[in-house]
């Protein structure tokens, strides 16, 4: 094993990219996803996560849960979401969740994968 990913959902991004900083050799530094390696070879690939932001009028949901739905997923899983959003109107990026052509969002994003579980179900099983 050479390549490990992430998702996280941290308090402090900047904390956290100084500790890895100081131990590793930083690879790329976004602002959703951080890569390093570190000192015996091993490449981790960290994505961050927003956290749900509680806007009285549009709250955003946290994007943990669809960020963890694709970082672990194959690339043909993540071709099948997208293509079954799609089937049924509707849109899916790892950095938003499940959403409408109105970038409504049909599905929330969340710090855990129960909302995902009916959505899922309803994709492989027609």
């Amino acid at each position: 094993m050479h390549d490990v990913d992430l998702v996280a959902l941290p308090k402090d991004i900047k904390g956290l990219k100084a500790r890895c900083t100081r131990a590793c050799e930083v690879l790329a530094d976004g602002l959703q996803n951080y890569r390093i390696k570190t000192a015996s070879g091993v490449q981790l690939e960290i994505y961050f996560a927003q956290p749900e932001s509680p806007d009285l009028f549009k709250p955003t949901p946290s994007t943990w849960g669809t960020l963890l739905l694709c970082r672990t997923g194959s690339r043909q899983h993540n071709i099948h979401l997208v293509e079954y959003a799609k089937s049924v109107g509707l849109r899916w990026s790892p950095y938003a969740g499940v959403f409408d052509k109105d970038f409504n969002f049909f599905l929330y994003t969340s710090a855990c994968a129960r909302p995902w579980t009916r959505w899922l179900v309803d994709s492989y099983c027609p």
